[in-house]
Order: structure tokens, then sequence, then C-alpha cells
């Protein structure tokens, strides 16, 4: 298919009445070239697809044939988040959003009665808010409350839309996470407890909230029992995710209840294949606790392995890893 795309490029590139067919071919390619594992030749195609796209409207803003190439670039979130986990050209990828924005922006305001245009609006400012955090964009804020608000309206319009209030609800979940991440605890806790409000079928932000309230570095403003609670119904919604039981399971074992944190980490083993560090650890901490001291040094050298092996940050860990090492040293001097 690549092949047969770029001869039509190579004989047909510089032919006026196939102009929007060209781009089209660009926009073809970029998504097989993310298809195949090649990120940095997609962003090429999609940037070139783009300019023809963009003389093409600037030189005629009536033309109706050009709505579905540009109804089409709505698929370059979903295939850069799912093929490319961090885009390898942030700035590139924000230089695309911005051009794809302001299409979609002028296809919402063109046709108002189109929800769809409205709501891929708002993922379009969704993903633009991600890129912009991994540049250190100040605007992030501006983007992910655009998506909001947004959002917003479109569940007020269409109550009965479940889809519409799990998007939403994702949406504020992700402000939450980026106050988180310029540590604003306050903001953080208010924007997860919003999306909980917004869609109380959504597992994703009761586990959210409940590992913050669980997991916070300075112990006095933590909640385990809140945590519990809050955990126990993202497994209840959603029993075969193992992220969600390593959460219940961490929130056992700050409240010292040692048995139902081994069982909750068990399950989370299960599900994952046999766990990773954030298992193992609190699992050392769990038999430490119960006295099994063979069993929680076994588990903490797991995950110290883990932990090297998969070159995991001090920050991703939040401490944790050294909460372990100082309870079992300090089982070490005390048995």
């Amino acid at each position: 298919a690549m092949n047969y795309y770029q001869e039509f490029l190579s004989q047909n590139r510089n032919s006026p009445p196939l102009a929007a067919e060209v781009g089209a071919t660009h926009i073809r390619l970029w998504q097989l070239h993310l298809s195949n594992g090649e990120p940095d030749a997609a962003q090429t195609e999609l940037e070139q697809g783009l300019v023809v796209l963009e003389e093409l409207l600037a030189r005629d803003p009536g033309r109706t044939d050009l709505e579905p190439l540009a109804v089409g670039l709505f698929r370059f979130p979903h295939y850069a988040d799912r093929k490319v986990s961090v885009p390898p050209n942030p700035e590139r990828r924000r230089a695309a959003l911005s051009r794809c924005l302001a299409i979609w922006d002028r296809l919402a305001q063109k046709h108002p009665d189109v929800v769809g245009f409205q709501r891929d609006l708002a993922g379009f400012y969704y993903y633009m808010a991600e890129t912009q955090l991994r540049i250190g964009d100040k605007d992030v804020f501006d983007s992910i409350n655009k998506s909001i608000d947004i959002s917003k309206r479109l569940v007020a319009q269409h109550p009965e839309n479940a889809q519409y209030k799990r998007e939403l609800s994702q949406f504020c979940s992700k402000c939450a996470s980026f106050y988180g991440m310029m540590n604003d605890l306050p903001r953080e806790l208010e924007w997860q407890e919003r999306a909980t409000a917004v869609d109380p079928l959504n597992p994703g932000p009761y586990n959210r909230l409940a590992w913050r309230l669980a997991n916070l570095r300075d112990a006095k403003p933590r909640d385990v029992e809140r945590a519990i609670v809050l955990a126990g119904k993202a497994v209840e919604i959603e029993p075969r995710e193992a992220n969600y039981w390593n959460t219940l399971g961490a929130a056992h074992a700050r409240a010292k209840h040692w048995n139902d944190a081994i069982d909750a980490l068990d399950k989370s083993m299960m599900l994952n294949g046999g766990g990773d560090g954030f298992d193992w650890y609190f699992a050392a901490m769990a038999y430490w606790g119960l006295g099994e001291k063979t069993k929680a040094e076994g588990f903490y050298k797991k995950a110290e392995a883990w932990k090297q092996k998969e070159h995991i940050t001090a920050d991703e860990l939040q401490g944790i890893d050294n909460e372990v090492k100082n309870l079992l040293a300090a089982a070490g001097t005390s048995r």
C-alpha cells in the first residue's frame, strides 16, 4: 500500500486537479508509517498533507469536498497516542496539532449543529494540552480547560449520552494530573473529585484519587481509609484491571491491614503476569507487618532488581523503595 501511494505522489504531486487527493494520500501514508512504527516519517507525511490542505482552503475556502479530508485529521491524536507513547519530536507534534485545531475550529463554527465537530474539537485540545505539558508550554491549562468547557456543553445538551460524560470525566482527571505534576495537591484532589462526580462509572479517577490519598510523600494529609473505599469502587467497576488491585493493596498496607493487602496484591500480580515493583514493594511491607521476614526480604530484593532493570526513577517510586528499605532495616535490628 505504501509503495502504491508513493508512486501516486511521484506521478501527481504537482497536478492541480488532483491536489485534494494528493493531500489525502499524504494522510494515508502518515497513518501507515505510524502503524509500521515509523513516527518520524509519519510526522513528515502529516505535515506535507497539512500544507496541501491549507493551500487549497486558502485558495477556495468554500470547497466542501475538502471537509472529509479535514475530518480525517482527527485520527492524528488517536494514532499518535496508540502507536507512539512518547512523540519523537513534541515541538513538531504541537505545530501539527495547532494547524489541525485551526482547521477543526473552522469546521465547528461553520457547522454548529454537527455535534461530532464539537466533540472532536474538545479531543484536539486535550491532546494539545498533553503535548504542551511535555515541552513546558505555559498554556497547558488553557487547552485542557477548553476541552472541559466544550464537553460540559455537550453533557448539558445531551445528558443521556454516557460517552460524553466519560470524556468529560477523563478531561477533568487529566487536569487533576497536571496540577499534581505542579505539586498543587488541593487542586489535584479537587479535579479528581469532579471527575468522579461527572461519571460515577469511570473507575480511573477513583483509582488515581485513592493512590494519591494513600501514598502522599507527607504522611499527614494521607487518608488511607478513604483511599480503601475509593480503590474498592474502582475494583468493583473493573475487577480485571491489575492497577486497581495494586492501589487497593497499597491502601490496605498503609492502614496496616496486612492480610487484606496481601489478598489484593496477589490479585494484582495474577492479573499482571506476576506483577511488578509496585506490587512487590507493598508485598514486602505487608509480609514485614505479619512478621514473615524471609518473604518480605524476597519481595524487596525482587522489587529492587526490577527498579534497576527498568530504570525506574525516584519520582516514579515516590519514596516507596526507601520506606520499605527502612522497614526491613528496622526489622533486622529489632527481631
